[in-house]
């Protein structure tokens, strides 16, 4: 599958590039916003680079497998179907962008199986997320890069959340790329520097006042340490020297991460506040409670919900259903949901090459945060679902020429 072509060389290098392309678009928004004063639809470029990438990689490169074309074909067949309901043209641009970002992600984890490119590329880009957020929050140059106060109200009290390059919900997408490095065996200065930006992103999440961010930040730590066990060519003695010592500079400095983290604290335990959880349960039900109610297998649109609650519905399942009817909600399962079955099974059974696992938590942790999330058109969503079923394709692919 890896032969040295110039094709295949060039679908190597390219695709990684419109990876990272997709990566940067809130970092390049935030800059451009800052400096210029106006936002820049990044995104609103892929299909001119995607056909770039066509014509210079060829158009087998740029073929997705079979069953992901046909699953993207199927969903969004079924947002077309209720496009009357929703927003005409920005809808269908939304579609556009979503698609090939899912077209990209599968280009670069179907053909890139080098882990040290994506070292590069989790530690420069995700750092340089990670750097930003952090000088943005300590005020340390508020011209270039400050922050944003989004303030709400709630039963009279003002609510004040800060937000950096993204609304903060969204920022866990774009910072957690560095601690992927965790999961695998590296050089010291590598791991020191992934061990860095991990420990900048739980004060980030922090600061930011975001429960899920941080749940999901010890989730993608957790499976890091618990890789090895499974592969021990990523090294073992993470498993004991990062948790020892994560309890050792907690012990050491239990002050000033409790002042620190005071707003975060007060978010989980002041009484009285909305309870976002219960809202997310609601959004996730409204699904289930409807998923076989015949009315709704056709498009119906999310203003119904939104009368109801006064919100979107916070678990993308849900959009996707209101959005796009039962045909919709099928191919997210099929898009979404699969191939992380899939790449689990490899992963227990130790199918999985260095590259493989990263791309492979990067998925878990994106598909989680967007059960969170209203998401559905989100370009990092499908750039991490195309990842993954590209890297399966990979992996199936070698596996056959191996035979």
């Amino acid at each position: 599958m890896f032969k040295s072509t110039n094709k295949n060389l060039t679908a190597q290098t390219g695709w990684l590039i419109l990876f990272c392309a997709v990566l940067l678009d809130s970092l390049v928004n935030y800059f451009v916003h800052n400096i210029a004063g106006h936002i820049i639809a990044i995104n609103a470029l892929l299909p001119f680079w995607f056909i770039i990438m066509i014509v210079k990689g060829g158009i087998k490169q740029a073929t997705p497998p079979l069953s992901a074309a046909i699953w993207l074909t199927i969903a969004i067949f079924g947002f077309l179907s209720g496009i009357n309901l929703n927003s005409g043209f920005s809808l269908l641009t939304e579609m556009a962008t979503a698609s090939i970002a899912y077209a990209i992600g599968i280009g670069a984890g179907r053909w890139n199986n080098n882990a040290s490119d994506f070292v590069r590329i989790f530690l420069i880009i995700g750092g340089a997320y990670v750097l930003v957020c952090t000088i943005a929050i300590l005020h340390l140059a508020p011209t270039i890069m400050p922050i944003t106060n989004d303030i709400g109200n709630y039963q009279g009290n003002i609510i004040i959340r800060p937000s950096v390059t993204i609304d903060q919900n969204f920022q866990i997408f774009y910072i957690f790329l560095p601690a992927l490095v965790l999961s695998i065996r590296f050089k010291l200065f590598v791991s020191g520097l992934a061990i860095l930006f991990s420990i900048l992103i739980y004060f980030i999440m922090a600061k930011l006042q975001t429960r899920s961010g941080m749940l999901l930040m010890t989730n993608l730590v957790l499976l890091s340490l618990i890789a090895p066990l499974l592969y021990p060519k990523l090294g073992r003695k993470k498993v004991i020297i990062i948790p020892l010592a994560a309890i050792i500079l907690i012990s050491i400095n239990i002050d000033n991460i409790l002042s620190i983290s005071q707003e975060f604290v007060q978010r989980i335990t002041q009484e009285n506040r909305f309870d976002t959880l219960k809202g997310r349960i609601y959004s996730a039900q409204y699904m289930f409670d409807n998923l076989l109610n015949v009315d709704f297998w056709i498009p119906r649109g999310e203003g119904g919900f939104i009368k109801k609650t006064g919100n979107l519905p916070h678990f993308t399942p849900t959009s996707f259903y209101l959005q796009g009817g039962l045909i919709a909600i099928v191919a997210w399962v099929a898009i979404f949901m699969h191939p992380l079955i899939s790449m689990t099974r490899f992963f227990l059974n130790k199918k999985l090459d260095s590259a493989a696992i990263m791309i492979y938590f990067g998925g878990i942790t994106s598909f989680i945060a967007q059960l969170t999330l209203n998401a559905t058109f989100f370009e990092q969503i499908w750039l991490w679902a195309g990842a993954v079923t590209g890297t399966i394709n990979r992996i199936q692919a070698n596996r056959t020429t191996n035979q």
